[in-house]
């Protein structure tokens, strides 16, 4: 899911972050729907080497809700990108996850 976030987010004009960098915030809303134990890990490797773990950190603060809709449709435009996830996600949920980046 994380990669599908980060491909959802090239549809922002305003993001300028690099793939690398979408995945790596993909990444903390994957952990935070799993509620994974390696979150915090994650997020101290994050912080310590310099990678957005929020919509403000991707230069994304003031998006609209509308527009994370757009994004979390481009996510969900592949069923494929959902299919493996552990936890039920919808796009709203996928929505909320991302503000609470």
């Amino acid at each position: 899911m994380a990669h599908a976030i980060a491909n959802g987010l090239t549809i922002l004009p305003e993001c300028r972050a690099m793939h690398g960098e979408a995945v790596a915030f993909g990444l903390v809303v994957q952990l935070r729907l799993e509620r994974a134990p390696e979150l915090d890990q994650v997020l101290e490797f994050c912080q310590r080497v310099g990678l957005p773990t929020t919509l403000e950190e991707l230069g994304l603060g003031e998006i609209s809700d509308v527009d994370l809709q757009g994004v979390a449709n481009a996510v969900f435009r592949n069923e494929r990108n959902m299919a493996n996830e552990q936890a039920k996600v919808t796009k709203q949920k996928l929505v909320q996850l991302m503000c609470e980046a």
